[in-house]
């Protein structure tokens, strides 16, 4: 048994998984394909149609070599396949990020709806008499109750964020989690330095992540399918745990 939360999530990360999946498979099957190519017909080959993931095959036009199903020297399709896989990969990484923040989002709100004790000790998440009078109905009052709770405990990280609302402003023991916040912690840092500062490893990237010495500053960051896909079933155990923990506490 999950909350509305977490079951909302578990369709969006299916999809997801899904996604990576059908990416993992088609890249298997390009670089089988240039292989045997290149076996085949050596430098004789010039030209060959490589189908790859990315935008409507019908744009390709606009992106030439980077995406769609186009004609493509053989010498250049193994970098293509490699900068298809690594722009897919940004993608899916930011979409499990924007998923888990929904998460997010989606339990601080299930939370008040099912227990509003658990904000009592935050003063500034409350309403005021003012603030009843001029909104009026109770889902314009939720909202603005919402919008408080999202502003308090939204960090850069998400990883901190879930802290926040979890252990800090409902008080909740999160300390015997067998997946703890780590490997959330390090990706959503990692999906900020892809979106922020073109995949390359900064300052602020070594302050957040938990082994820093494993990178050095201005590495550029590559990752596989496999590796998202590690990263996301780690965010998934993670969620449930915290998820039974919202129910346990919000129970009737």
């Amino acid at each position: 048994m999950h909350t509305e939360a977490f079951n909302t999530f578990k369709i969006n990360i299916s999809q997801l998984l899904g996604h990576i999946n059908a990416l993992d498979l088609h890249l298997q099957i390009s670089n089988e394909q240039i292989a045997k190519w290149k076996k085949e017909k050596g430098d004789q080959a010039k030209h060959i149609t490589l189908h790859v993931p990315g935008v409507d095959p019908k744009d390709a036009h606009k992106y030439k070599e980077l995406f769609g199903a186009i004609s493509i020297s053989l010498s250049k399709a193994d970098s293509l396949v490699s900068f298809v896989m690594l722009t897919t990969c940004k993608n899916a990484l930011v979409t499990l990020i924007a998923v888990t923040e929904g998460y997010l989002r989606d339990i601080a709100a299930w939370v008040f709806r099912e227990n509003p004790d658990a904000f009592k000790s935050n003063k500034e998440m409350l309403l005021t008499h003012k603030d009843a009078l001029e909104l009026g109905d109770y889902q314009s009052l939720l909202d603005k109750v919402l919008e408080r709770i999202m502003s308090d405990i939204t960090k850069p990280n998400i990883a901190d964020s879930l802290d926040e609302l979890f252990a800090k402003v409902c008080g909740w023991d999160t300390s015997g989690l067998s997946n703890d916040l780590t490997v959330l912690r390090n990706v959503s840092a990692i999906r900020n330095v892809v979106v922020h500062n073109q995949s390359e490893v900064d300052e602020i990237f070594l302050s957040m992540v938990s082994e820093p010495d494993k990178y050095t500053l201005g590495q550029k960051l590559v990752f596989s399918p496999q590796e998202i896909r590690s990263w996301t079933y780690a965010v998934i155990g993670l969620l449930r745990e915290l998820d039974t923990i919202a129910l346990s506490k919000c129970a009737k």
